[in-house]
């Protein structure tokens, strides 16, 4: 029972995790207007950009330790890991947050706000437990 709670538990974290990143996407497309400035704007722009390099960055650092939902395995000390903790989780909050600020999405923000934001922290406190090292 504890094998099909597992198997089950994963097929619904791997398709459920991309899932959510897909409807935040979508929410900053058509979510509303927030009332910035053309600076704010901007701020939003850079965020994004550094976001990308991030997330980019750490997901070429993980290689083979990359994975949907964590699992137990040696924490990544190169590159990136050597330097800030859950890169990649970082990168993905800020490629959103800055993709809601650039187009003035009011849902985005709310989105990445109450959504995104917990579940980042949430996996990042299950890979803590359960990377070794």
């Amino acid at each position: 029972m504890t094998t099909l709670f597992s198997n089950v538990l994963q097929f619904y974290g791997t398709v459920a995790v991309p899932l959510l990143y897909g409807v935040g996407l979508w929410l900053i497309s058509y979510g509303g207007t927030l009332d910035v400035g053309q600076n704010w704007q901007m701020v939003g722009v850079a965020m994004t950009i550094l976001g990308l390099a991030l997330w980019v960055t750490s997901y070429a650092h993980l290689g083979r330790h990359f994975g949907v939902l964590p699992r137990v395995q040696t924490r990544t000390k190169r590159g990136i890991y050597s330097v800030i903790s859950h890169p990649m989780y970082k990168g993905i909050f800020m490629t959103y947050f800055g993709l809601s600020l650039a187009n003035r999405s009011e849902m985005g923000v709310v989105y990445t706000a109450i959504v995104l934001f917990p579940l980042l922290y949430l996996r990042a406190r299950a890979e803590d437990q359960l990377l070794r090292g």
